[in-house]
């Protein structure tokens, strides 16, 4: 009997000795808070929030510029201290003119090739500009459905 309570006590004292090694201490209030920073068009803003605070609540404070896309978000998404969140951007193209691009600018544009490209400009110097939109629909290579996919990318 008196071996298993000697035996209990050095448990006991390497269980001290051991915790002794981990600083333990009181949660202090500042250790209630993480830090994550948001990086709006290259610029970073930190900010203090709770943890485990979803994207959502951290930059319903910050003023945003109107061109975030929020689309592109997770906004549920939980947060760590240290985290990055970079909010993307609505990035607007500007639109392509059928009257005065050239071939290396209608390509740029999607569903318009090289060859569709130099038809287009050939049209322009043998018709003529064109008046309206639809009228890109006679050059070859142009039907309905490839001026439905690309009548918001272009104009006269």
């Amino acid at each position: 009997m008196q071996r298993v309570f000697i035996f209990g006590i050095l448990i006991c004292l390497v269980i001290l000795a051991l915790l002794s090694l981990y600083d333990i201490h009181p949660i202090e209030d500042d250790e209630n808070q993480i830090t994550v920073s948001v990086v709006i068009d290259g610029n970073s803003v930190d900010v203090e929030t709770e943890p485990f605070a979803t994207i959502q609540e951290v930059i319903k404070d910050i003023d945003l510029p109107p061109n975030i896309d929020y689309e592109a978000l997770n906004l549920n998404q939980v947060l760590f201290h240290r985290d990055v969140i970079t909010l993307p951007v609505i990035t607007v193209k500007q639109k392509v003119s059928i009257n005065t691009a050239s071939v290396e600018d209608l390509v740029d544009v999607p569903g318009i090739g090289p060859a569709t490209a130099e038809a287009i400009v050939l049209y322009r110097s043998e018709i003529g500009q064109f008046q309206t939109l639809e009228d890109l629909m006679n050059v070859k290579g142009i039907g309905s459905k490839k001026f439905e996919k690309i009548k918001d990318l272009i104009c006269l």
